[in-house]
């Protein structure tokens, strides 16, 4: 383009989105546990495969929230090392969890480590749930206080 010249108005076309707004990390993190108890009652090879594959839908979901609430909170000269230390704290959240899984296959057999699993996801949730509400609570209260 040459300086100085007018380009013609464009029209913004209108972009399909595939959910409306951004979901909650915290809240696809306890459904991905609560969909993770449910595999303890698989018998068979067939019915594993199916409970994993529903608890499976809501796993790059949760990981994708998660990336997406960093990007929007995080200084873009930031970014690079935001989502480096996501990296690790997922590779560290698996690597922790790991023993703890096993320790739980070992005690109550291949059940258990379901339920224990998903029941300590769906706690690590609703304990971010709450912090977010209480921060909300906070900052709400802050900024009347400041009004």
């Amino acid at each position: 383009m040459k300086t100085g010249t007018v380009q013609p108005h464009r029209r913004r076309e209108r972009v399909p989105v595939a959910w409306p707004r951004a979901l909650s990390p915290s809240l696809l993190r306890g459904a991905l546990g609560a969909l993770t108890v449910p595999m303890a009652l698989g018998r068979s090879v067939g019915q594993l495969a199916v409970l994993a594959l529903v608890a499976g839908l809501v796993c790059a979901p949760t990981i994708t929230a998660t990336v997406d609430d960093l990007s929007r909170v995080v200084p873009e000269r930031a970014r690079g090392e935001a989502m480096g230390r996501h990296g690790s704290a997922m590779t560290a959240g698996s690597a922790a969890g790991a023993p703890w899984a096993g320790m739980a296959v070992d005690v109550w057999g291949a059940s258990g480590g379901f339920v224990v699993v998903g029941g300590v996801d769906v706690a690590v949730a609703a304990g971010a749930v709450t912090a977010v509400q209480a921060r909300r609570v906070v900052l709400s209260r802050a900024r009347r206080r400041a009004a």
